[in-house]
C-alpha cells in the first residue's frame, strides 16, 4: 500500500504543483478510498488496477482531473466520490478516443468473419455435386494444439467442424472432422 500511496503522491505533486506534503495527504486518502472500496484479503486486483489507473491518468492529466486533483487537495472533494466515479468519466479525451479506437477495432475483428480463406477439389457439393469447395475453420477451441490435447480436458473430445461453401452454386454446410 505504501508504494501505491507514493506513486499517487508524485503523480498529484506534479498534476497540481502542490507541495509535498499536501500531495502525500491527498495521496494518503485517495489511496485510503481505493482500499476502503475495492480491497479484499482473497484478490489484491481490484484494488491494485484502479491504482495504477489513477496513477496512469494523473501523468498528464486533463484540465477536469486537475480540478478533481485540487478539490481532493483543499477537501472540497472526497476521495470516496473521486472512487466511486465512472473511469470513463475521469479518463482526458485523448484516452478516450483511444479507447474508443480500441474497442472499435475489437469489435471490427470480432464481428468481421474471413471469408473461405481455404480451397479443397476433393469435396464434394452435397446440393449440385460437383468437386470442389472452399472452406473455413469453425470452432470455438484453437485450430493449433491445443493446452487441452497435452493437459487434458473436459473439452478434449470436442470436434472442429469445416464450414463450406461449393465454388459452383454457393451452397454453405458444415462438416465435422
Amino acid at each position: 500500500r505504501r508504494a501505491g500511496v507514493t506513486v499517487l503522491s508524485h503523480m498529484i505533486c506534479q498534476a497540481t504543483g502542490a507541495d509535498a506534503a499536501a500531495s502525500q495527504a491527498a495521496a494518503e486518502r485517495l489511496e485510503r478510498g481505493v482500499f476502503d472500496a475495492l480491497y479484499s484479503e482473497e484478490d489484491l486486483r481490484d484494488y491494485r488496477a484502479k491504482i495504477r489507473f489513477f496513477a496512469r491518468e494523473l501523468r498528464r492529466p486533463s484540465e477536469a482531473q486537475q480540478r478533481v486533483l485540487k478539490g481532493l487537495l483543499d477537501g472540497s472533494v472526497s476521495a470516496k466520490s473521486v472512487v466511486a466515479q465512472d473511469e470513463d468519466d475521469f479518463l482526458s479525451a485523448e484516452s478516450l478516443a483511444k479507447k474508443a479506437k480500441l474497442r472499435e477495432e475489437g469489435m471490427r475483428s470480432a464481428v468481421t468473419e474471413v471469408e473461405f480463406p481455404y480451397e479443397d477439389s476433393t469435396i464434394r457439393c452435397p446440393a449440385c455435386d460437383k468437386l470442389g469447395v472452399k472452406w473455413k475453420h469453425k470452432s470455438t477451441r484453437a485450430i493449433s494444439s491445443c493446452k487441452s490435447d497435452i493437459w487434458g480436458s473436459k473439452d478434449k473430445d470436442e470436434h472442429n467442424s469445416r464450414m463450406c461453401q461449393c465454388t459452383g452454386c454457393q451452397h454453405e454446410w458444415t462438416t465435422v472432422e
